[in-house]
């Protein structure tokens, strides 16, 4: 029995997955559909393609609905392989986006940073590094002498950052210079980044991946929430932007110059801005939940690992920081031994 067109896209997508419908075929359909309907439309100078015939039939699909049906899945497959680099783009991460087309942009937060931040780093480098020695192996008075200075470095911090809440509120940047971006999307991702090293003394790029899978599955969900749609905005303002620059450009090449489509190609790139800066504030909600994991969930862990959590936030970052430098660079660190089963004791 033959499918229905209907039945066969649902079978593909529950194949596909949610993900993939939301974030990359929606965006993909309306694009599609936009440019036939702008860009190869007749009113507007335009020329219909097809590509199959109309009496060409693949299962349900007929020459007539094939092409509207089968670019858009091979759209949005195409997003979805490219998710990581889309976001690295709209993040300016690359060096070359940096020094070539972000540049203004990139050297403005820059100088920015660290007019605002540069005395702050400064107390914080000398902090960690008061902090290191008072957890290296060392004589009783060096290791005093690293914790009086880290007090005294605690309470210019507290000083510093009273000043900067009075100039802004929320950061809009991180503190540190080699974590600035060109983007605010890029400077949001770095925020998120940059909060549990300076609270816990944690490198999120080492310890996110084993604190994902412990966290609880509503956590979980927020957080794939919140990346769904990032992914769906981006994806929109990525086929927006094409659609906007398509419609300039055609606009101003055809004979008679239209018009209409080229107000639709700027409309389409103000659209694509308005929804750039809507991703910049999912990603900020996704951050407070990324966040947040680590400030309930971090001691999970270090239960894993076969270790306690410390009462004090100092004594933490000591944990932290050899724990670390451990899956690194394979430092020596000393694990507690594993408890043993009951069922293997009793043996």
């Amino acid at each position: 029995m033959e499918l229905g067109i209907s039945s066969a896209l649902k079978t593909l997508f529950e194949q596909l997955g949610k993900s993939f419908f939301i974030s990359g075929y929606l965006p993909a359909a309306l694009f599609v559909a936009l440019n036939q309907y702008l860009i190869l439309s007749e009113r507007f100078g335009g020329r219909s393609v097809a590509l199959f015939a109309s009496d060409f039939k693949l299962g349900p699909f007929t020459g007539e609905n094939l092409l509207t049906v089968i670019l858009p899945l091979f759209l949005g497959m195409l997003l979805l392989a490219f998710n990581t680099l889309t976001i690295k783009f709209f993040e300016g991460a690359w060096k070359w986006q940096q020094k070539t087309l972000f540049r203004p942009w990139m050297s403005a937060n820059q100088e920015r940073c660290q007019q605002r931040y540069g005395k702050l780093v400064i107390l914080r480098q000398e902090y960690y590094k008061q902090l290191a020695r008072a957890a290296a192996p060392a004589a009783e008075a060096e290791r005093a002498d690293a914790l009086n200075k880290i007090t005294g470095l605690r309470l210019q911090i507290q000083q510093e950052n009273d000043r900067l809440e009075q100039i802004e509120a929320m950061p809009s940047l991180p503190y540190r210079l080699n974590r600035v971006r060109p983007t605010a999307l890029g400077n949001t991702f770095a925020l998120m980044e940059e909060y549990p090293y300076d609270r816990y003394g944690i490198d999120s790029v080492a310890i996110w991946p084993r604190l994902q899978p412990l966290l609880p599955d509503a956590i979980k969900s927020n957080i794939a929430n919140q990346k769904l749609l990032l992914d769906f905005l981006l994806n929109l303002v990525t086929l927006g932007g094409i659609l906007g620059m398509e419609g300039i450009v055609l606009g101003l090449a055809r004979t008679p110059m239209q018009f209409a489509l080229i107000g639709a190609g700027v409309g389409s790139l103000v659209v694509a801005w308005l929804l750039y800066r809507a991703s910049v504030s999912v990603t900020a909600t996704m951050g407070l939940f990324v966040t947040g994991a680590f400030d309930f969930y971090r001691g999970l862990v270090l239960e894993k690992f076969g270790l306690t959590q410390p009462e004090s936030v100092e004594d933490e970052q000591f944990v932290w920081l050899k724990l670390e430098a451990f899956l690194r660079r394979g430092e020596g660190f000393k694990l507690p031994p594993r408890t043993k089963p009951a069922a293997a004791e009793k043996k």
